[in-house]
């Protein structure tokens, strides 16, 4: 285990979360999840000097944490099914602080409800502030700030409740619900309240696959291991809304397709399958309402589409391999049929904007890949050929094939098979080069594949702005300001081009179980990177460098568990393999913090970027317990905890 001075948890319940450094809670919001944070509550001494809180625990099977600062215990929970988030405090010598966004509107309505010992606000957030980027809410979301406590000041923006007390935040999101969640919360029992959510947990993980029976004793780091799993159940449910999707972390308010895909792998796996459905459902409504799927949608919030560079592409082959993975969990055939037929009309379209893309057997990639959007990949290599969009797409393809054919479904799926077949002929010629797997052809941007003067997504003048860009004269997509700077000659921008090889690409299609590209094909250049890896303890990227993807320890695993499972004993190859995959097991339990779960990138083994995200720690725990499963048996009888 690492220590993470940035290190992120939540408490959450689909309607209402908290995110939270130590003590401190760093944003909140909800419901819906697609909302803008209220601000942040401080924790700190009499005088005003900021206390960071080490010594803290989550409760066992719960999202319930309690924190020991100083003299004072501070114990967080959520109610089980409304949107009411609660601390109490228990000490003197601690202040809260809370601090609200400029955008928030603050009002004491303390003499609504009648009580002296108590002060409400109301937290009025107003219809058009942006949730991300430029993304706004289209209705206002209100909540009610309950204190007790002998201290309770206001000034401002800002609340000071001081010492022992309770404080609780009540959504609506509505004005009337946030009034009437506020009179049940008034005359609740907190105590039992505290029960029924400690009890609901309790009653979810029984529902799940339950690992300390199933994992055998002699498993390497079996403790460990089994609080992984415990705690990244607990980091996707806190942050799936209530309506099915699930939060790409707190920078990140909304529900991306990428991001779901392995968090449907990891649920599938951990049991939690009535929960991967509901994404399921969340991408259908979408599409019903909008007549596609982007990059991201708003949770809860309609209309609120996160559009990136190329959302036809990779995305859209992430969603139908998402759907068949549910799909193939259905024993009942006429609830498969039936399932099948109602998600006909999104699986086709996601298959037809994939086609639309292909030129010379290659589709570009998706601007929000991570490899992207972490600055692995440049930008400038969007509309270059993606071997993995093109593989996406080929499996994507061929699974939606297989599965109609096999319900006995009437439809025409010879125009999808014509292009599968024509991607998968001319692949090699594409992707290979001198036998390995690249991640990116630039010939497609050299060929007439109808690159647009405009796009949406991030100007690659490094500036930081997000929203609609313009092609400039070094074929580079510069906002407003960078294309002047560029007219001006006062900022030097290249468009050289490069071929690059990443480990993520390489892995993905045994990820995604890809029956295009199987572990045979791979075989040689995974070993390598094996071998590496036993030798350095590092996966960067890309050759050199000292960042990866926080998946990629779980993409790895998973090739090695896959190769492994195949090959022979007498191969020469498999105790290196086999080493590999063991130093990969420790290595991965041992990259987590203090919350037993993952985060976004990490920079010499060491956490950077988003932490606490659902996508990376799905997948990881996915690797790490299919490993000790094939290495170590499993028992039967495993459904209850």
């Amino acid at each position: 285990m690492q220590i993470n001075e940035y290190s992120i948890h939540t408490t959450g319940n689909g309607k209402i979360i908290t995110y939270k450094h130590g003590a401190e809670i760093i944003q909140y919001f909800g419901s819906p999840y697609s909302s803008p944070s209220l601000g942040t509550i401080a924790v700190s001494d009499l005088y005003g000097n900021k206390l960071f809180c080490e010594d803290y625990e989550k409760l066992p099977y719960s999202d319930s944490y309690v924190y020991n600062v100083g003299n004072t215990v501070l114990t967080d929970f959520c109610f089980k099914d409304e949107p009411v988030f609660v601390r109490d405090i228990k000490g003197d010598d601690i202040a809260h602080i809370f601090t609200f966004e400029d955008y928030v509107i603050l009002k004491d309505v303390s003499f609504k409800y009648g009580d002296e010992s108590i002060r409400v606000y109301q937290a009025y957030i107003k219809s058009g502030t942006y949730i991300y980027f430029s993304y706004p809410i289209n209705k206002p979301v209100y909540y009610n700030i309950v204190c007790y406590g002998q201290n309770i000041s206001d000034e401002g923006n800002r609340i000071k409740l001081t010492g022992s007390g309770r404080f609780a935040v009540i959504g609506g999101p509505d004005y009337p619900e946030t009034v009437i969640n506020t009179e049940k919360y008034l005359k609740s029992d907190i105590s039992i309240e505290k029960e029924k959510s400690v009890q609901g947990w309790n009653t979810y993980f029984d529902k799940l696959v339950d690992y300390r029976t199933a994992l055998p004793a002699d498993v390497p780091e079996r403790e460990s291991l089994l609080k992984t799993i415990e705690n990244t159940v607990i980091n996707i449910k806190t942050q799936q809304d209530k309506d099915g999707g699930v939060i790409a972390g707190y920078p990140f308010h909304l529900g991306y397709v990428r991001d779901q895909l392995g968090v449907v792998k990891g649920m599938l796996k951990l049991g939690m399958t009535e929960d991967a459905f509901k994404i399921l459902r969340f991408f259908l409504n979408v599409f019903k309402r909008e007549g596609r799927i982007n990059n991201a949608q708003g949770l809860g919030v309609n209309g609120v589409l996160h559009v990136h560079e190329n959302d036809d592409v990779e995305i859209t082959g992430y969603f139908v391999l998402m759907f068949f993975d549910c799909y193939s969990s259905l024993k009942d055939a006429e609830e498969k049929n039936k399932f099948l037929r109602e998600f006909l009309p999104l699986l086709q379209w996601a298959l037809n904007a994939q086609i639309k893309q292909i030129v010379s057997g290659m589709l570009p990639f998706n601007g929000d890949e991570t490899y992207i959007a972490g600055g692995i990949l440049p930008r400038n290599t969007i509309f270059d050929g993606s071997a993995e969009a093109t593989v996406l797409f080929i499996d994507s393809a061929t699974v939606f094939i297989s599965e109609i054919e096999a319900a006995g479904i009437d439809f025409d799926v010879s125009e999808i098979e014509k292009h599968m077949n024509a991607c998968k002929k001319r692949f090699a010629e594409n992707f290979l080069k001198n036998g390995k797997l690249i991640t990116n052809n630039p010939k497609r941007s050299e060929e007439d594949c109808g690159i647009p003067r405009f796009r949406h997504g991030v100007c690659e003048g490094y500036c930081g702005y997000f929203g609609w860009v313009e092609r400039s004269q070094e074929g580079l997509y510069l906002c407003t300001d960078c294309l002047k700077k560029e007219h001006l000659k006062e900022k030097k921008l290249t468009n050289e081009k490069k071929i690059y090889a990443l480990k993520s690409v390489l892995l993905l299609p045994l990820f995604i179980h890809s029956a295009f590209i199987t572990p045979e094909d791979l075989i040689d250049e995974i070993y390598e990177i094996a071998d590496e890896y036993l030798k350095t303890g590092k996966l960067p990227s890309v050759e050199g460098g000292s960042k990866n993807l926080g998946y990629d320890y779980g993409f790895l695993l998973n090739a090695l568990n896959l190769i492994l499972n195949g090959l022979d004993d007498a191969d020469k190859r498999k105790p290196l393999l086999k080493e590999s995959a063991l130093k990969l097991y420790k290595d991965t339990l041992n990259l987590v913090d203090k919350t037993y779960t993952w985060c976004e990138f990490y920079t010499n083994n060491t956490c950077a970027g988003t932490q606490y995200r659902p996508w990376e720690s799905a997948i990881n725990i996915k690797a790490l317990i299919e490993f000790a499963e094939n290495n170590y048996g499993r028992e039967s009888g495993h459904e209850k905890r």
